[in-house]
């Protein structure tokens, strides 16, 4: 199904949040930051939802976090410190990346925007969303992106 872009702030934490707990998700982007989200789950613990609260989120229902970045994203190092992470977060440099999506279990985000201010707020990007039907995150990178770890 083919989305409107601008819906991205709030689309990606719900399909993250399908995960289930014990289950992996992936989010791939070149270029990733701390953005803002349009996330109502975490309205009640943050003013302000932020990239990093959804992480941490995610690490307290048990679901591990697979990040696909392209080699030297200096913001990366930020973004993870904001999380505070106690779990391990699986990093996964790639040269010359250029696909962007968060990938679960259940569903495949696929989009044009980075997880950037720019690509989510001010820049027509292009946005799916389909099932996954590897019914696996690490199958879908496998045959959707050709990324075996």
């Amino acid at each position: 199904m083919s989305l409107y872009f601008r819906a991205l702030p709030w689309l990606i934490p719900q399909v993250l949040m399908t995960a289930r707990p014990g289950s992996e998700v992936a989010i791939v982007s070149p270029w990733m930051a701390d953005v803002e989200l349009d996330c109502p789950a975490l309205f009640h613990l943050h003013s302000t939802p932020m990239l990093s609260h959804l992480f941490q989120w995610l690490e307290g229902r048990d679901v591990h976090l697979i990040l696909v970045i392209r080699d030297h994203e200096y913001r990366l190092k930020r973004l993870l410190k904001n999380a505070k992470s106690k779990h391990e977060v699986k990093l996964v440099s790639v040269d010359h990346i250029h696909t962007k999506a968060v990938i679960t279990e259940r569903l495949a985000l696929t989009t044009s925007a980075n997880l950037l201010d720019t690509s989510l707020y001010r820049n027509r990007e292009s946005v799916s969303l389909k099932e996954n039907t590897f019914e696996s995150t690490r199958r879908w990178l496998a045959f959707e992106q050709d990324l075996r770890f």
